[in-house]
């Protein structure tokens, strides 16, 4: 979505990657370097680690979105609710 010609939905898209890279505890040179997509599988590694967390449906997102070389901004978005929540749930044990 970064890519979009929508001014707009590009810079919310880019807003929202940057959100992402942040709250992981990572940089941008972090993510450019060796293997990007590590970092997504990691996120995602770590939230099926606390699957107990999560919900049925939020299980079968995270299932179908592992391995994938690209996601859609909706999906970044989804995952980042989904991380912040098991942070959060972390946090509260």
């Amino acid at each position: 979505m970064v890519g979009s010609s929508a001014d707009g939905e590009a810079l919310n898209a880019a807003r929202i990657a940057d959100r992402m890279v942040r709250q992981a505890g990572a940089t941008w040179f972090d993510l450019l370097s060796e293997n990007p997509e590590s970092n997504v599988e990691n996120l995602i590694a770590f939230c099926l680690d606390h699957e107990d967390q999560l919900n049925f449906w939020e299980h079968g997102f995270l299932l179908g979105i592992r391995g994938r070389q690209y996601l859609t901004a909706k999906q970044f978005i989804k995952l980042d609710q989904i991380v912040a929540k098991v942070k959060a749930g972390r946090a509260a044990a």
